[in-house]
């Protein structure tokens, strides 16, 4: 058993600038809520109960980090349930890393110890949450990848796939080499059930994204560092909506700028949403400088399809 937050690894040396991408603990919230930005949809819902916040309950313990961990339960039918992540972007990456903790009672053969009935997957999008595929297809595991495969003969979303099923015995450690080029790419913890049977669930805390991203050959002589800036889109009420993230500034406060026009003036404290108020097919182009100077980011860009696009 791997029960301890202190297992968490360290991210490898970075030989240009770290910047993290995501952080979230569910700490910040009240259960059931889930933190800003994540949401939980169910393909396939025989019950009406969704991924959400938990401080009680099986499997035990029910947190990695007090008080709170992402839950969803494991029903004795067919199920189809989906925890995403915010959207969130990265380029000219030495690496970016996903590492996160979780705890999972899944219902498995007792006779197979390779055989899962039901399980739980990690799958990313790359185009903004339109559609998923495995993480294998795009990344690949350092620590704690799939145990088990997923029976074909009873009626599993995910039958025939690689996947978390079984029991854990507590909170473990996943590692995730994700791609070096993303782009309003979305995570995305998917827990399907069969016909048969039923279990405790599966409990997902302390997710963390670290960027490794190019900063360019050092020099003797100490540099300010570069302004960083990544972008990811979601609808949210159906509006589009944008979170900022950005690193390397000075200044008190922050211009952010949109398709070249200044939308707003906000504290430097690395982050703004943007609800853009439209709805439809759009490209954005986003800039941050120090308020009031030509220092300036990167440009960050961020489409968002039409429907069926």
């Amino acid at each position: 058993m791997d029960i301890s937050a202190a297992a968490v690894p360290t991210p490898p040396p970075c030989n240009g600038q770290l910047i993290t991408i995501l952080d979230e603990r569910f700490d910040d919230v009240t259960p059931p809520d889930l933190p800003p930005f994540w949401t939980a949809i169910n393909g396939i819902d025989p019950d009406g109960v969704l991924w959400q916040t938990s401080d009680s309950g099986l499997p035990r313990p029910p947190y990695d980090t007090a008080p709170n961990a992402a839950w969803v339960n494991d029903p004795p039918v067919i199920s189809d349930k989906y925890l995403d992540a915010p959207g969130f972007s990265a380029t000219e990456s030495y690496y970016v890393r996903l590492t996160f903790r979780h705890n999972f009672n899944l219902e498995a053969s007792e006779v197979d110890p390779n055989l899962g009935f039901d399980g739980g997957v990690l799958e990313l999008s790359m185009d903004g949450g339109n559609t998923f595929q495995d993480i294998t297809v795009w990344g690949s595991f350092e620590r704690g990848g799939y145990n088990r495969t997923i029976a074909t003969d009873r009626g599993s979303p995910i039958a025939g796939r690689p996947a978390w099923s079984g029991n854990s015995e507590g909170f473990i450690t996943t590692v995730v080499n994700l791609p070096p080029e993303l782009l309003n790419a979305v995570l995305r913890w998917r827990m399907a059930s069969d016909n048969t049977g039923s279990s405790e669930g599966w409990r997902v805390d302390t997710t963390n994204i670290v960027w490794c991203h190019f900063s360019g050959t050092p020099t003797p002589t100490p540099t300010p560092e570069p302004i960083t800036l990544s972008a990811a889109g979601r609808k949210v009420g159906g509006i589009n909506t944008v979170r900022l993230i950005w690193s390397g500034a000075s200044s008190a406060n922050i211009d952010v700028y949109r398709n070249g026009v200044l939308i707003v003036t906000t504290a430097n404290d690395g982050s703004y949403i943007d609800s853009t108020g439209q709805t439809g097919r759009a490209r954005y182009t986003y800039r941050v400088c120090e308020a009031g100077t030509s220092t300036c980011s990167n440009d960050a860009r961020v489409r968002f399809p039409s429907v069926g696009e």
